[in-house]
């Protein structure tokens, strides 16, 4: 059997604005379908309806009950999907912090688009052609 990641996990502020960025803003079929209270943290687990052909790893979402977020978090989750150009302007809309915007870059990267969520975490959205393009095959850019 192959093996695959099945999920990432962030750890949020605010897991209600959190759940709302990731489903209702960026509107790409995330739906939370699980959640578990344990001793020290709330959790929440986003993913794509099975049926979809987006379906693959999930996106964890972890609230501290402590009220603290880990420091020093980086990382970013990279959509694929039809149109990038919706997904920054639901972005700019929510008022989210722009890391790189469309058509910014050379080459290739003019295609694609990064933002913050709500926590600073990056999201970024590459055109759905890109995954056909890009998988098996090695790439380096420059941003």
């Amino acid at each position: 059997m192959p093996t695959m990641l099945g999920a990432t996990g962030i750890g949020v502020s605010d897991m209600k604005r959190s759940v709302h960025f990731y489903t209702d803003v960026l509107q790409l079929g995330l739906q939370p379908t699980q959640t578990f209270d344990v001793a020290t943290f709330t959790e929440t687990v986003l993913a794509f309806p099975k049926a979809s052909k987006a379906a693959g790893s999930q996106i964890i979402l972890m609230q501290y009950k402590d009220g603290k977020v880990p420091k020093n978090q980086q990382g970013k989750f990279v959509f694929y999907v039809d149109d990038v150009k919706g997904a920054m302007d639901r972005c700019k809309a929510y008022g989210s912090k722009i890391f790189l915007d469309l058509g910014a870059g050379e080459g290739w990267v003019k295609e694609i688009g990064m933002a913050r969520d709500p926590d600073g975490f990056i999201v970024e959205f590459l055109p759905m052609k890109m995954l056909k393009q890009t998988l098996g095959t090695s790439v380096t850019s420059k941003i």
